[in-house]
C-alpha cells in the first residue's frame, strides 16, 4: 500500500459523489489496495430511491441476488448489524464467519450457503457508513475462507477512507434530492440547499450556487479579493489555505489529510461550517466557462444555527403524518419545547399535547427522545463529517 494510491482512491470517492458510475472504480481500487478477494458497497435510503445502489467486486451474481433477497437482508442485519452499531459509524469491525458452515438448519447456515459459499469468502472487514431510520450504508471487504485475517494496515486504511466515503455519500444524497427535476450537474448544484463553491488551483472562485451567493451576501466572514480568491477571517486564513492547497498537492506521506472540515468565525458573528473536498468532475458543468481541464476544490457551506428540515413526503408516506403534525415535528427536532411549540404555532398547549399523542401513535414512539431520534434519521441537511 502507498499514500499516492490511497489519495487516488479518495479522489475517486468524491468523483463518485457527483457521478454514481464511478463508485464501481472506487470498490475495485479498494480491493486492489487491500489485496482482498472481493468487496461490496451498499447504500439504501427509503426517502430517495435515486440514492440507492449496490456495487461489488468479484462477487458472483448468485451472491449478489442473495444479498438483495429480503429474507437474507433481514438475516444479515440481525446477525451483523448490531455488531457494527456497537463499534460505531466509521469504525471497521472484523468478522470470521466460517463457523456458520457448521450450523446446518440455522439462519447462520442459510447466510453461509446463499452468500458466502458461492463466493468462497470467509473473512470480512466491514464498516458502517450511515445509519438512520430510513438509511443504511455499509462497506464490506472480503477475503477467502482460508486467508489470514486483515492486517492492521488494512484495517487502518479502511478506517481512514470511511470518513471520505461518508462525506461522499452525503453529497450523493444531497444531489439525489433534486436529481429527478434537474438533469445537468450545474442545475443539481444550483438547486442544492447547501452552499457550494468551486475554487481553481489559484484559489479563485469559478462557480458558486445560489445558496453560497446568499451566504456571501449575508455574512462578513467571507469575501472575495480582486483576484476573485476566497478570503476568510485573518486568523483562520492559513488553516483554510492549507485545506484548499491539500486538494491540489498529492501528499506523499501516509495519513496526510485530503481536504477537511472547519468552522469559520470572527468570534462575534455566528459561525459557518465548511467542508473542503476534491472535485474533478467539472467537465459536467456544461453551462460554465471554467477550464474543465483543471482540478477544483469544492467548498460546502452551511450555517451553524440553520434549522433542521424533515423529509415530509417520506413522513407522510411512511407514517401517515398530516401537514400540521409534520410542522410540529420540525419544531421539536429543532429544539423547541412543548410550550415553545404552542407559542410559535399559535395553538394551545393542550392542542400540542393532543397532536403529540397522535404522532406517537402513528410513529410507534413511546417517548420524546425516541421520536427525536427517529426524526433525526429523516433530516435532509448536509453533515460536515470530521
Amino acid at each position: 500500500m502507498n499514500a499516492a494510491s490511497e489519495n487516488e482512491i479518495i479522489g475517486l470517492i468524491y468523483d463518485a459523489s457527483m457521478n454514481a458510475a464511478v463508485w464501481q472504480q472506487v470498490i475495485d481500487r479498494i480491493v486492489e489496495h487491500t489485496q482482498s478477494k472481493a468487496a461490496i458497497l451498499t447504500a439504501v435510503d427509503q426517502m430517495y430511491s435515486d440514492y440507492d445502489f449496490v456495487y461489488s467486486n468479484n462477487l458472483p451474481a448468485e451472491s449478489i441476488l442473495a444479498y438483495q433477497d429480503e429474507r437474507i437482508s433481514v438475516i444479515d442485519m440481525r446477525l451483523h448489524a448490531q455488531k457494527l452499531l456497537d463499534v460505531g459509524v466509521g469504525e471497521p469491525e472484523q468478522f470470521n464467519l466460517m463457523h456458520y458452515a457448521e450450523m446446518p438448519g440455522t439462519d447462520e447456515y442459510l447466510f453461509y450457503e446463499r452468500c458466502m459459499q458461492p463466493s468462497g469468502i470467509g473473512q470480512f472487514c466491514a464498516v458502517l457508513l450511515e445509519h438512520g431510520h430510513s438509511r443504511w450504508s455499509v462497506l464490506g471487504v472480503h477475503r477467502a475462507k482460508d486467508a489470514p485475517a486483515f492486517e492492521r494496515k488494512n484495517v487502518e486504511f479502511i478506517q481512514r477512507i470511511s470518513k471520505h466515503l461518508r462525506r461522499g455519500l452525503q453529497i450523493h444524497r444531497q444531489l439525489s434530492i433534486v436529481k429527478q427535476q434537474n438533469h445537468s450537474l450545474q442545475k443539481l448544484l444550483d438547486h442544492m440547499r447547501t452552499g457550494v463553491m468551486l475554487l481553481d488551483e489559484q484559489r479563485s472562485l469559478t462557480y458558486s450556487n445560489q445558496c453560497a451567493q446568499n451566504i456571501l451576501q449575508k455574512y462578513n466572514l467571507l469575501s472575495l479579493d480582486r483576484f476573485n480568491r476566497l478570503i476568510v477571517p485573518k486568523h483562520q486564513q492559513e488553516k483554510f489555505d492549507q485545506l484548499v492547497n491539500g486538494i491540489f498537492i498529492n501528499p506523499v506521506k501516509a495519513g496526510r489529510e485530503v481536504g477537511g472540515v472547519m468552522a469559520i468565525s470572527d468570534g462575534v458573528e455566528r459561525s459557518l461550517m465548511i467542508s473542503v473536498l476534491p472535485f474533478n468532475d467539472s467537465q459536467n458543468l456544461t453551462d460554465t466557462v471554467m477550464d474543465t481541464s483543471e482540478k477544483h476544490a469544492a467548498i460546502f457551506f452551511t450555517e451553524v444555527d440553520r434549522c433542521y428540515s424533515l423529509e415530509k413526503a417520506y413522513l407522510k408516506q411512511m407514517f401517515g403524518l398530516a401537514r400540521r403534525e409534520m410542522e410540529l415535528c420540525e419544531y421539536l427536532v429543532n429544539g423547541y419545547s412543548i410550550e415553545e411549540i404552542a407559542d410559535t404555532a399559535k395553538i394551545t398547549l393542550s392542542t400540542v399535547r393532543t397532536y403529540m399523542k397522535y404522532i406517537y401513535a402513528k410513529t410507534g414512539c413511546s417517548s420524546q427522545t425516541q421520536l427525536i431520534h427517529l426524526l433525526m434519521g429523516t433530516t435532509t441537511n448536509f453533515e460536515h463529517i470530521h
